[in-house]
């Protein structure tokens, strides 16, 4: 950093052009920090800002020696429940390993603050500014417009606040499938939600699986035609996680199963899959009791599947070695 250019006010705090340090690494900065600034500030804060400074910014906090936190503001939010926009923050912010400490509404005007400790300090500032975008992408309207994006925000609160019917017509993407029901008696139930889940954790997106409606296909696209609940009894929290614990291998970090009442014992099932690291890729899906030693690597392509062939699987395999190495280093 240029701190001719960019000096430290009299609080140990500066504003600087995010575009200027993306690439920067937030361990290699911390410490340049200390060498530099130790005896004068126990906490020194920089405020990386965007095309609208005011608006548009992302604060870094380094306290004492190993302490790094963020805080933001999402500006022109949508009026979710705040327990809802604090689930989708916090799986928006696994990738950049970002523990939320604090989340609240801005009263001036309709806004999150969001505040939360990095327990990764390899990270670039630039995933930890993808991550914001991605919040406001789901979180928040386009200036000039009083309609939510289409995106996984909108989903999930149609979901929560029970308005099932607004999802009929809704097509699938590459972050989101519907399933009308997943037999987890069976094993073909069992990999078959696997199956879907390592997909979604080994793409770059944050996605949602959802159980309880059924798609056909209409104009060449997978699209929401029928509402069709589970019944609760076989469809348990409990039950998803089991599988997804004993098919897929390593652990998703931040996943997160939701059971929704639907009325008359019935429920709509929501898995949402954060984006991951990318150390932790790739994700392996388990071939099952009868094969425990076996594996397969399957990666969304689209709006369905497809598993990777052994070239593919190499390849995978020597990316996250060296990813791996590199961390260690």
């Amino acid at each position: 950093m240029d701190y001719a250019r960019d000096r430290l006010d009299d609080t140990g705090e500066v504003e600087v052009r995010y575009i200027d340090f993306s690439s920067m690494i937030l361990d290699q900065l911390h410490e340049d920090l200390r060498l530099r600034y130790a005896d004068e500030f126990d906490q020194i804060c920089i405020s990386f800002r965007g095309a609208e400074p005011n608006r548009d910014y992302l604060d870094v906090f380094f306290i004492g020696d190993d302490v790094i936190e963020i805080e933001t503001t999402l500006y022109r939010a949508v009026p979710y429940p705040i327990d809802e926009v604090r689930s989708i923050a916090e799986a928006g912010l696994v990738e950049a390993s970002v523990t939320i400490t604090q989340f609240f509404e801005f009263s001036e005007e309709y806004a999150w603050i969001v505040r939360g400790r990095v327990e990764d300090p390899t990270i670039k500032i630039e995933n930890l500014w993808q991550c914001r975008s991605w919040l406001l992408e789901s979180l928040c309207v386009t200036a000039g417009s009083s309609i939510p994006i289409d995106h996984i925000g909108d989903v999930l609160h149609s979901i929560r606040s029970r308005d099932f019917n607004s999802l009929l017509g809704r097509v699938e993407t590459s972050w989101l499938e519907f399933k009308s029901s997943i037999n987890l008696d069976s094993g073909k139930g069992k990999s078959q939600l696997a199956q879907k889940v390592a997909a979604f954790a080994n793409s770059d997106q944050t996605a949602l699986l959802v159980v309880g409606f059924e798609t056909t296909k209409i104009n060449g696209a997978d699209t929401v035609v029928k509402f069709t609940p589970v019944r609760i009894e076989s469809n348990s929290r409990d039950r998803y996680q089991q599988v997804l614990d004993h098919w897929v291998v390593p652990f998703i970090v931040g996943l997160q199963i939701e059971i929704i009442d639907a009325g008359d014992g019935l429920v709509v099932v929501v898995i949402i899959v954060p984006a991951q690291r990318g150390r932790d890729k790739p994700f392996l899906l388990l071939a099952g009791s009868e094969k425990p030693n076996y594996f397969s690597i399957v990666r969304r392509r689209g709006e369905g599947a497809v598993y990777a062939t052994p070239r593919e699987v190499h390849a995978l395999l020597s990316d996250a070695q060296r990813s791996m190495r590199s961390f260690l280093e």
